[in-house]
């Protein structure tokens, strides 16, 4: 994966590992993983009952972590779909939401594969 498709923020990810080390980082990506899947399957709730307030909240969350955790192109989708709840703008944030799912499996996917990276020494 060439640096422009990777969906990771590798030099926030190692200094997070050099901070915290690697089985905290670990377990932080692991409840961040959880919480993608959590935060979506609500957000799709939220949409569906239009209730754009709420929306708002959670995305606001996987937006912060996401940018803690290293994967900014997701935490600037996040902000997309953020601003579309905020402005109740349900025609935005519905396509929004469907590149947003799109990014958290690719995200996820890749932090997976981070994981794998520490556990067998890089």
């Amino acid at each position: 994966m060439s640096p422009l498709e990777d969906p990771l923020d590798r030099d926030t990810l190692r200094v997070l590992e050099n901070d915290v080390g690697p089985a905290v980082l670990q377990t932080l990506i692991k409840v961040f993983l959880d919480e993608i899947e959590v935060t979506t399957k609500r957000a799709k709730l939220y949409i569906s009952t239009n209730d754009h307030a709420k929306l708002e909240v959670d995305i606001h969350g996987l937006k912060s972590a996401s940018l803690t955790l290293g994967a900014p192109r997701l935490s600037e989708m996040c902000l997309a779909l953020e601003v579309a709840a905020t402005m109740a703008d349900k025609g935005s944030y519905l396509s929004l939401f469907l590149a947003l799912r799109q990014e958290c499996l690719i995200t996820q996917e890749a932090l997976s594969a981070y994981i794998y990276e520490i556990e067998n020494g890089r």
